[in-house]
């Protein structure tokens, strides 16, 4: 049996009648590798950054973590 590695894991999906492989990467401990961090943005498609609504050290690393995404990706936040 294989080992679960909660730093990555995958679904399959059915989207536009195309069966399709979605990648979900665990980066909740990736500020100490800001190149690698820098890597996932740049190779991502779509992210979803949580955090937690009693903690608002967390909600502005989410934010900034936003910011940087939007920077890397050149998209503008709206």
């Amino acid at each position: 049996m294989q080992k679960y590695d909660s730093k990555r894991d995958f679904w399959f999906i059915f989207l536009d009648g195309v069966h399709r492989r979605v990648d979900f990467i665990d980066t909740s401990d990736i500020c100490e590798f800001p190149a690698m961090k820098r890597v996932y943005i740049q190779s991502g498609d779509a992210f979803v950054v949580v955090y937690a609504i009693d903690d608002e050290r967390s909600y502005e690393i989410a934010k900034a973590l936003c910011e940087e995404i939007y920077n890397i990706k050149g998209w503008f936040a709206s």
